[in-house]
Order: structure tokens, then sequence, then C-alpha cells
């Protein structure tokens, strides 16, 4: 067939075939410049981002040591040193993602966050509900001062509540004060699992850890222990003031802080105020 074409008609047939040739070959080579510049402009984006999140890490390699510091001097040393380096720290974040801040490293221990919790209110809260306690406040506190760190570390809080307590109870760790804790973290997207909560037996938790543990000995003291109880050990309970107390004060008090604290406010006895 191709012998009983034109010379005119041969050369097109020729030239198409080259052109073709030409055609995907050069297609290629676009394809692959194209791939490169995307590699290259992935290479460059890991550099930036791997130079961003080191000097960020240097940054808070030196806020620890600044809180290290303030803490060892209960406050009275380095509190500017903190503050600007704070700063500093937040301003490396902003680098990476504007939308977010990191709370002081010392925020898991804010002794002015319980006092407007607390301490400040005892007698007006007693007056009001008819009861006080400070366990239920401050087992509040410790899902307070957690949850930041875990909304960037999982957003799970895993704790060691119980139910039961071989025939007795903790006011802090019945059912009702315990979803509430729960609700807390969960409106702050952070999901609080307490894997041991409906184990009744204390030889059952033995049994799981794989140590003699007797409750009470071998975990941290309280100065406040034991402060719900009467001369002979007995619970004194009032369920609805514990309710009360609990949903009225406890629950939307540690919403607000948590809320302003992210707004960068942590006058917790002027947040506090508005809700008592």
């Amino acid at each position: 067939m191709f012998k009983n074409l034109s010379i005119k008609a041969k050369l097109y047939v020729l030239m198409s075939v080259s052109i073709l040739a030409l055609i995907l070959v050069s297609g290629k080579s676009i394809y692959g410049d194209i791939t490169d510049t995307c590699s290259c402009s992935a290479l460059k984006d890991g550099v930036v981002l791997s130079t961003k999140i080191s000097a960020l890490l240097h940054e808070t390699q030196k806020e620890r040591g600044a809180t290290a510091g303030f803490l060892g001097s209960k406050g009275k040393k380095f509190k500017q040193t903190l503050s600007n380096q704070r700063e500093l720290t937040n301003k490396r974040i902003k680098e990476i993602d504007k939308d977010k801040v990191l709370l002081p490293l010392h925020f898991m221990f804010e002794p002015k966050l319980w006092n407007a919790l607390n301490g400040r209110w005892v007698v007006l809260l007693l007056k009001r509900y008819g009861y006080y306690s400070p366990c239920i406040g401050c087992h509040a506190y410790l899902r307070i001062i957690r949850i930041p760190l875990a909304r960037h570390l999982g957003n799970k809080i895993i704790s060691g509540e119980r139910l039961y307590h071989n025939g007795d109870f903790k006011i802090d760790q019945i059912e009702e004060v315990l979803n509430v804790y729960s609700k807390i973290c969960r409106d702050f997207d952070v999901e609080l699992i307490l894997p041991i909560r409906y184990i009744k037996e204390g030889k059952k938790i033995k049994e799981i850890i794989g140590e003699e543990w007797e409750q009470g000995e071998k975990q941290f003291s309280c100065v406040f222990s034991g402060n719900y109880r009467d001369k002979d050990g007995k619970v004194i309970f009032e369920k609805i003031g514990i309710l009360k107390l609990l949903n009225e004060f406890i629950y939307p008090a540690s919403i607000e802080i948590l809320k302003e604290g992210y707004k960068g406010n942590f006058n917790y006895l002027n947040i506090v105020k508005k809700i008592i």
C-alpha cells in the first residue's frame, strides 16, 4: 500500500511519524520536568517546615528552662524571662500554624486557678448549696489543666477514677460527677477515658497492674484527705447539694476558665465571679 503512494504522500507519512515521535518524546520530557518541579517544591516545603519545627523546639527548650527556674523559686525569679520566652515560643508556633498557641508549660500546676475554683468561695458555696467539699472542684481542676496538653497529644485523657472502692465510695467519683468531668472534656474535643471505672474490688486492680497495690498507700497524699468524712470515717453525703454545686458552679466555671484561657485571659477570679 505504501508503495502505491505518491512521493508527496510518502513524505507526509514520514513527517507525521517523526512529528508524533517528537510529540511523545517532548510530552515525556515535559511530564518529567513537571514531576521534578513538584518533587523539588515538596522538598522545599519539607525543608522549610523542618527548619521552623527546629526553631520551635529550640524555643520550647528555653521555655522549659525558664519554667523550671520559675517554679523552683516559687515564682520569685524568672517571671519576666518566662513571659518573654512564651512570646517567642508562640511566635514560632504562628510561623507553623497561625491559629495555634501554646499555653504555659507550668499550666500543669496553677495554684491561682485552683483557688478560683475551690478555695476562694468556700463559705459562699456552702451557704448557697448547703454542702461543700474541695474534692469535686479539685478533680475538675485536674481535667482543666490537662485538656490543653491533651489537645496537642491525641485528644485523650486517661484517668483512674472508680465508682466502687471495696464497698466504700468517694464523692468526687460518683456516676454523676464523673459524667460531668467527661462533659467538660468533650466540650473541648477531648475524650476522658476511665478504664477501671466499673471495677468493684481492689484485688482486680492488683491483677491488672501486677503489683500489690494497697489503696491509699502509694499515691500522693492530699492535705484535704478525708474532709467529707465524720470522725468515724463515714461519708457525709448530700447528693442534692453536690449535684447543684456541680452543675450550677463547677461545670460552667470550668468551661469559662478554659475558654478565656484560650483567649489569653488568666484572671481566674474575675472569670469565676461572673458565674458565682
